[in-house]
């Protein structure tokens, strides 16, 4: 009896445990890192478009209607040297949400990810918010994360549980070097 009790809990366990790897991803950029995140339930992960310099990707659901999340990564010459937003002077900080302030009008809030990346939470604060925009930086390279309602969707605004969805998400995220 024992035996077959045992036998159970493992294949509970083993379930559990598949089910909970089921919606993560990851993604190597270049051999210098990788980004590994629990995707909410219903979507998948893929890179559209990849070379020495930039990563583009997007996080699509199933669902035509659901919000669709880009990823960007890019190396940047003037970041060089920069490891992380924390190592970037308050007035390097002030110039990238400027930079924000010149196309949209917007909010601005920090979060730190599970494995310790600062990170911009940029959000759209007009009629309409239609976007949510997750900035960082990690040795050198700038990495983004834009989160809005398909080009056709009948109403463009990302709600706020949208949104609370999605800042969980980026705080899952694992940004692990592999050099």
């Amino acid at each position: 009896m024992k035996k077959i009790i045992s036998l159970l809990l493992c294949a509970v366990l083993l379930t559990a445990c598949a089910a909970a790897f089921a919606d993560s991803a990851s993604v190597d950029f270049r051999d210098r890192f990788q980004i590994r995140a629990a995707l909410p339930d219903g979507y998948r992960l893929s890179v559209l478009d990849q070379n020495d310099l930039t990563l583009e990707g997007e996080i699509r659901s199933d669902d035509p209607a659901a919000p669709v999340m880009q990823l960007y990564i890019s190396f940047n010459e003037s970041y060089a040297a920069v490891n992380t937003l924390n190592d970037q002077p308050e007035a390097e900080l002030e110039a990238i949400r400027q930079s924000f302030l010149e196309e949209y009008t917007a909010s601005f809030d920090t979060l730190t990810s599970s494995s310790g990346i600062p990170m911009l939470v940029v959000r759209e604060t007009g009629e309409a918010p239609d976007f949510l925009d997750f900035y960082t930086v990690f040795q050198g390279h700038e990495i983004e994360l834009w989160l809005s309602k398909p080009m056709d969707a009948e109403d463009p605004s990302v709600s706020d549980a949208q949104i609370a969805l999605w800042t969980d998400f980026a705080r899952s995220l694992e940004i692990v070097s592999l050099q």
